[in-house]
């Protein structure tokens, strides 16, 4: 909760309190990250909530810094291996690239779209979203189950 009262004060109209609808995308941060220092240009989404109310696309592990991270190859290495582009190890981005689930990324990815689809067209015209609002929405989409929900 603190983590989302923490985003929400960055982002929110600091004199009325509402999320205005121009900072949507910003408040979920979408931020496409380019290059990795090779040819291959891969896209990961990024958001700022987190625990409960993550509605990032990729999980964290997937994140770019994590994986150049681990992608990194010792100076000393560069040498002998001819798959290493400025620094990056290709085999391990590419074993790494394999593992991702793209069956569970398709609806993160849809959760993602319905909830942002959802704060654009809810919100009250001239003001935007509430806090409130916008954590019912969050909660909703993220901790109620509907089938659960209504028995």
């Amino acid at each position: 909760m603190r983590s989302f009262k923490k985003v929400w004060s960055e982002f929110a109209n600091p004199k009325t309190g509402y999320l205005e609808r121009a900072q949507f995308a910003k408040f979920f941060s979408v931020r496409p990250v380019g290059f990795l220092g090779c040819s291959l240009v891969v896209n990961f989404l990024f958001q700022r909530l987190n625990g409960v109310f993550e509605v990032r696309i990729y999980p964290m592990e997937y994140n770019v810094r994590n994986i150049l991270s681990v992608c990194q190859d010792p100076l000393d290495k560069r040498a002998w291996r001819s798959r290493v582009v400025e620094g990056v190890d290709l085999t391990k981005l590419e074993q790494i690239v394999d593992g991702i689930d793209f069956t569970e990324i398709r609806k993160r990815r849809a959760l993602y779209s319905h909830l942002y689809h959802e704060a654009s067209i809810s919100h009250e015209h001239g003001l935007g979203m509430s806090f409130s609002d916008m954590l019912t929405l969050l909660a909703h989409h993220k901790l109620i189950l509907d089938a659960e929900a209504l028995v």
